[in-house]
């Protein structure tokens, strides 16, 4: 699947390492969002629900455009 997604990042004029470089970070960032709001809250992450994890992803997403 991977060198599949560098194809197509290819065919596309996309540079694939920085692609996935950048779509890691975005990860990481709104990963981060959500351990601090758990931290905050004095919650541990896997206490948190699907629907929270969720709600918090967007909000990162939002928060980090």
């Amino acid at each position: 699947m991977l060198f599949s997604a560098v194809n197509i990042s290819r065919f596309f004029k996309i540079n694939p390492e920085f692609s996935l470089t950048n779509s890691i970070e975005k990860f990481i960032n709104r990963f981060e969002y959500i351990e601090t709001f758990a931290l905050q809250k004095g919650i541990e992450i896997s206490r948190l629900t699907y629907e929270d994890i969720n709600l918090l992803w967007e909000e990162a997403k939002k928060s980090q455009v």
